[in-house]
């Protein structure tokens, strides 16, 4: 699976998380929709939305 398929679950779990958005609470709720992540791509989507949640102030 490419990042950009778990982007739309990654940036609903980060809704969902508001300003407790933390990297091991956002791989725990796209594990909680059956999606598993590792290694680099676990990096990239973190970076991924943390840059893109409140202009990368978190």
């Amino acid at each position: 699976m490419d990042i950009s398929d778990l982007l739309p679950i990654a940036q609903q779990v980060a809704a969902e998380l508001g300003p407790h958005l933390s990297r091991d609470r956002l791989l725990h709720g796209i594990r909680q929709h059956g999606h598993t992540i590792g290694g680099r791509r676990r990096d990239a989507i973190y970076n991924t939305i943390r840059h893109t949640t409140n202009n990368g102030n978190r």
